[in-house]
């Protein structure tokens, strides 16, 4: 049992949650810059089901910024799937201060099998 001397105050647990949130935005951030340079092919990937169906359809913007928005989502949407592993390690840094020693183990784990499986279902949306 955890002593009570050990446990963290109230405003030391939101300064650690920011800083948890702060390093998932950071790399949220530089996976969608990444990801914006190659959104045309992102886009040619994703377009590949709709293409299959109906050979002879085109995508069309309808507004003068469109193409640029639907570029800046699709990036954004990459690099929060890029970054997937990095904003579970932090899910799990900031839950571990809280485990027993013997519970701290599964870290790996867990940040390998939630990157996984997240990606695995990302995939299985996409041929579904």
């Amino acid at each position: 049992m955890k002593n009570t001397s050990d446990s963290m105050p109230f405003l030391d647990h939101l300064r650690e949650l920011r800083k948890r949130i702060s390093y998932s935005a950071i790399a949220i951030t530089i996976c969608s810059i990444f990801a914006f340079f190659f959104a045309k092919e992102l886009l040619y990937i994703l377009q590949q089901p709709l293409l299959a169906d109906f050979k002879d359809v085109e995508l069309i913007g309808t507004g003068p910024a469109e193409a640029f928005i639907i570029k800046l989502k699709l990036a954004l949407v990459a690099g929060f799937i890029f970054s997937s592993p990095v904003i579970f390690a932090q899910i799990w840094y900031f839950i571990e201060p809280a485990l027993k020693e013997n519970e701290k183990k599964f870290s790996i784990p867990f940040v390998g099998f939630c990157s996984f499986f997240f990606i695995l279902g990302d995939v299985f949306c996409y041929y579904l």
